[in-house]
């Protein structure tokens, strides 16, 4: 087996996206990375991460790969409930109060931060797959829908309206988002939309 059929073997069995160590660990040196690099066989996705250049991640696991700190919200979570049809352009995470984002901030101008406290920044935090196939972080409908009530000056109002209808207008889970305004102090205001809507 030649060295090119080693690499997309090992991206095939470790997944779309690999580390320079686990590369060299493997067998690949550094000057085959560098020279595959050159050929357009493989593409530099993050500091010390590679994937094969037929499989590129797109932009949401691109902002991943910095740090599983980050977690999708706000509006870029409504996109991926299905509770905006708005494509974003900029991207919503939150991450940990005190957490440094500014190389992340450098390389990505088209993130707005959002930050919680510590001990409830995983509220509500799951898996989900972007439009390409990628595992992101991503607040559960529940918990996105709390945060832009909590936000609600701040966003689009078209988008906050029909959001919080769908929301509301769909199968919600009000155990669940009940439990999570209390935890994040929102149960008021929560309550106010479930007796609207």
């Amino acid at each position: 087996m030649n060295q090119l059929t080693d690499i997309q073997k090992l991206f095939a069995e470790s997944g779309s996206v690999v580390s320079t160590k686990h590369l060299t660990d493997n067998g690949i040196s550094r000057y085959l990375i560098a020279k595959y690099l050159k050929q357009n066989v493989i593409e530099k996705v993050g500091y010390g991460k590679f994937c094969l250049n037929d499989s590129v991640p797109d932009e949401f696991f691109k902002i991943q790969l910095r740090s599983e700190k980050i977690v999708f919200s706000y509006s870029t979570a409504l996109y991926f409930h299905n509770l905006t049809d708005k494509i974003p352009m900029t991207y919503d995470v939150t991450v940990p109060q005190g957490y440094n984002v500014s190389k992340i901030k450098r390389d990505f101008p088209n993130i707005d931060f959002y930050y919680s406290k510590a001990d409830l920044w995983a509220v509500g935090l799951e898996k989900t797959v972007t439009p390409f196939g990628f595992e992101v972080n991503v607040y559960d409908k529940e918990r996105t829908i709390i945060d832009i009530i909590h936000k609600r000056k701040s966003i689009d109002s078209q988008i906050f309206i029909q959001a919080v209808k769908d929301y509301f207008k769909g199968k919600p889970n009000l155990r669940k988002i009940l439990k999570y305004a209390k935890l994040l102090n929102m149960e008021q205001s929560v309550r106010d939309y479930i007796e609207i809507l």
